[in-house]
């Protein structure tokens, strides 16, 4: 009788019920206001939080910076999860 293995489910991430969730993320401010070179700093440990951050980030539109120049940012987002 051959003894099967079962599979191990990947760990579903489950960030704390309403404990906040943050995380850094640098970014670049080009010369027409679009955030490029999007790059997360600091993690929430969590892939779908880090994921939604960055599509927020690219979703913004800016001022255009002064002078045309382009202007690095690095913030902390912070989420409060509820249910």
């Amino acid at each position: 009788m051959q003894e099967q293995k079962l599979k191990e489910e990947p760990k579903k991430e489950t960030p704390v019920q309403d404990s906040p969730v943050a995380q850094v993320v640098s970014f670049t401010i080009d010369g027409s206001g679009n955030p490029v070179n999007v790059r997360l700093a600091s993690s929430s440990g969590s892939s779908s939080m880090d994921n939604e951050t960055f599509r927020l980030i690219r979703s913004l539109k800016f001022p255009p910076p002064p002078d045309g120049k382009p202007l690095n940012l690095r913030v902390e987002v912070e989420y409060q999860l509820r249910r």
